[in-house]
């Protein structure tokens, strides 16, 4: 039920007409060169797609419940490995360091305030940069610049 139609030069707008049916409304959500797609913020910057991980939950005008929280009943390794999943997942959905770093460290602060140990989050990255070198070697940094910018 998504369409992503960037750098078309206006042809979906021409044409959508003969391919969906008139009882299906269509909603323009994005113009322009910026547009969400699924998990992704794509915007065209001098010719050059650049793609960020997307949380519609973050634009929701209430609070939502996100990552396990240790206080329940779970494993810790769950708890951590699902800091390790989301580091590597928004690693893969986001182009550039400035828009990752921030990301990593809203989660980081989040798991803190949910029960984490700072030392085994610490840990969490650095493994996922090591084990997934070649994911975050676009960013051009070190994993101990990575971790030095989480606290």
């Amino acid at each position: 039920d998504d369409e992503g139609n960037l750098n078309d030069s206006g042809e979906f707008s021409l044409s959508y007409q003969s391919i969906y049916p008139k009882e299906l409304d269509l909603k323009c959500e994005h113009q322009g060169n910026r547009a969400t797609f699924l998990e992704l913020e794509i915007t065209i910057v001098n010719g050059i797609f650049v793609y960020k991980f997307f949380d519609k939950r973050d634009e929701f005008p209430f609070e939502i419940v996100r990552m396990p929280n240790l206080e329940g009943n779970i494993p810790h390794h769950i708890f951590y490995g699902s800091f390790t999943a989301e580091i590597l997942h928004i690693g893969r959905t986001t182009l550039l360091c400035e828009d990752f770093l921030p990301r990593i460290k809203q989660i980081f602060k989040r798991l803190k305030c949910q029960g984490g140990n700072t030392l085994k989050l610490i840990k969490s990255v650095t493994q996922v940069m090591h084990k997934y070198s070649d994911t975050f070697l676009k960013y051009n940094k070190t994993t101990q610049q990575v971790v030095s910018q989480l606290y």
